[in-house]
């Protein structure tokens, strides 16, 4: 759980610092409406899967709901974007879409586990 946390709080940054160039770039220095709004969107999608790990890190109760729940909405936005007006690069779409996808899948196969148990020596 600590690893897909840590590797959501990266891929979640790396989002957020991407849609909020684009969002800048696209929407305030060239004028595009639609720019701005698909770049703040999804730098506020990004931002709640950063939420959703330091949840998970700090080992929250409702953590793994505010997981899934960052996950779809991450997904939904780059989705879309990605299939209306691709805007953003090829690498920051497959990973606004491909980590959220195994995030969830990584969930799904955690769902019903506790803890993980340390190994004995």
């Amino acid at each position: 759980m600590k690893t897909m946390a840590i590797l959501a709080i990266l891929i979640g940054t790396l989002e957020v610092v991407n849609a909020a160039a684009e969002a800048v770039v696209g929407g305030l220095v060239l004028h595009g409406g639609y720019s701005l709004v698909a770049g703040s969107v999804a730098a506020a999608a990004s931002g709640l899967l950063i939420a959703s790990a330091v949840a998970m890190l700090r080992g929250s109760k409702g953590a793994v709901g505010l997981a899934q729940g960052a996950a779809i909405a991450c997904l939904a936005v780059f989705a879309l974007v990605a299939a209306l007006h691709p805007i953003f690069s090829v690498l920051a779409t497959i990973l606004g879409v491909g980590f959220p996808v195994a995030m969830l899948v990584f969930l799904r196969v955690m769902q019903g586990r506790g803890p993980a148990e340390p190994m004995a020596a």
